[in-house]
């Protein structure tokens, strides 16, 4: 992953641009966990805020599947960040607030099964 500037240009609106994103050779956005421990060590940490054990626990709650998020579990997130650095945060992960809508407080459960969950995300990569 190049640390950079979320190209907010270019995170997708829908599941079709979603997983056109997920096919691509992008490289400016968090597809593996080692992208993830990439960002959170860099200037650019949208978790800085955090402590190392709250990250740690976020980072072993994430799910990768076909060159990016599938799942994530941020029930350890929600009274520590805003509205705003969550948004911020998901674009980190190539997802825009319009995709993102419906995928809130669903868990990936296994490939292709998200189930109602709260405080949970799951993608079309599930």
């Amino acid at each position: 992953m190049k640390i950079e500037t979320i190209r907010k240009s270019q995170l997708p609106k829908t599941v079709v641009g979603f997983l056109d994103l997920m096919e691509s050779d992008a490289d400016w956005f968090i597809r593996t966990l080692e992208d993830f421990k990439q960002l959170v060590g860099s200037s650019k940490n949208p978790l800085s805020k955090l402590s190392a054990e709250v990250i740690e626990e976020f980072g072993q709650k994430l799910i990768f599947r076909n060159g990016g998020l599938a799942g994530a579990d941020y029930t350890m997130l929600v009274d520590k960040l805003t509205t705003e650095e969550f948004d911020t945060l998901w674009e980190y992960f190539g997802i825009s607030k319009e995709y993102g809508k419906g995928q809130h407080n669903y868990e990936c459960t296994g490939p292709g099964n998200c189930q109602s969950k709260a405080s949970n995300y799951c993608t079309n990569n599930c």
